[in-house]
């Protein structure tokens, strides 16, 4: 436990040292909460229609949060793989395996506390503590996916931030399928955070059919996670 918490206290001061990162790691999430908290609502004021989406308004500032919680591990991962450190982490007692298990979890606990946060304390839209949970702990899933395709087909930080915005642009493509024929939309299920904004939105009122989409939801990101490890660990620690 004390060599965690010593991971964590060197991974947060490599945070602070570099200015992406903690603004993507503060900064950002800050401001995501205050534009959902305090700004939308006077949109919505001023153009009614926004009423209709706050449901994907919500969900898509909480993806950009969980999102940027992976993008900012993912580019010190990328920064160890640069500079060969994760070589080194080989000899250590806690192990590669070990050490990105340590890093995929923080990640992902982190994003649910910030996810919980968007989607419950905001105001955006009205769900109960339980559902904003599950809801923040599906999203969450997302950021150990960011970091290990990321840091995985990325070589070096440049490559992974222009990778970062292509990975945005896909996972905001689900938000389309709330637009098409009801029929078409399943189309988009191939895309794990399809099933997040299914989980949160209006036609979900039934709860079967709720926590059915949650479940698929866990399982697309479930074995996307486990498939990036493997990708990972074949490529970088082999």
């Amino acid at each position: 436990m004390q060599k965690i918490l010593q991971l964590s206290l060197t991974d947060f001061r490599q945070i602070l040292r570099e200015q992406l990162l903690w603004v993507m790691f503060i900064v950002a999430p800050t401001a995501q909460f205050a534009l959902a908290r305090w700004l939308m609502p006077v949109a919505i004021d001023y153009f009614p229609v926004l009423n209709e989406y706050r449901y994907l308004l919500a969900g898509a500032m909480t993806l950009q949060v969980v999102a940027g919680i992976g993008f900012v591990v993912a580019m010190m991962l990328l920064d160890e793989k640069d500079e060969d450190v994760l070589t080194a982490i080989r000899v250590l007692p806690l192990g590669p395996e070990g050490f990105l298990t340590y890093r995929l979890l923080a990640a992902t606990g982190i994003a649910v506390i910030f996810g919980f946060s968007m989607l419950y304390f905001s105001g955006l839209v009205n769900i109960t503590f339980t559902k904003a949970l599950a809801a923040a702990m599906l999203f969450a899933m997302m950021s150990p996916v960011v970091v290990l395709f990321m840091s995985t087909y990325g070589d070096n930080k440049v490559e992974g931030l222009a990778m970062y915005k292509g990975i945005n642009i896909v996972l905001l493509l689900p938000i389309v399928s709330f637009f098409v024929p009801a029929g078409w939309k399943y189309f988009f299920g191939i895309i794990p955070d399809f099933w997040s904004f299914q989980f949160i939105g209006p036609a979900t009122n039934v709860f079967s059919l709720s926590w059915l989409n949650f479940l698929i939801g866990l399982l697309l990101h479930v074995l996307l996670i486990g498939y990036l490890f493997v990708q990972f660990k074949r490529k970088v620690f082999q």
